[in-house]
């Protein structure tokens, strides 16, 4: 198992965590919860490359929201479409993490 954790701070934030896109079968555990502050999220996932972007704009990747983990606080998901990296973008002040398992190899 692979365990990630991303947090972010303030409106607009991105948090980008790239995942093993070769690991069959892909399955990620996704948990959102709201640290301090109203602060919502959408958790968003990727088919690009996120390396090939400016890091200073991660609004540039073409990403797609997990329909069950769009603006919450505090939701989990399974999900399993293979992908390159999956965001946390949050809105609203305060702050929220993103935790990531992936199930194969460490």
């Amino acid at each position: 198992m692979q365990y990630r954790t991303a947090i972010t701070t303030g409106d607009g934030a991105y948090s980008i965590i790239v995942v093993d896109d070769f690991q069959a079968p892909f399955n990620l555990g996704l948990a959102v919860s709201n640290s301090t502050g109203g602060a919502a999220a959408a958790v968003l996932y990727t088919l690009d490359n996120p390396d090939s972007f400016d890091p200073l704009h991660p609004e540039d990747i073409n990403w797609f929201a997990v329909p069950t983990l769009d603006d919450v606080a505090l939701a989990s998901a399974q999900f399993t479409i293979p992908c390159r990296a999956i965001a946390l973008l949050q809105y609203g002040s305060g702050s929220i993490e993103l935790r990531v398992v992936q199930a194969g190899p460490a």
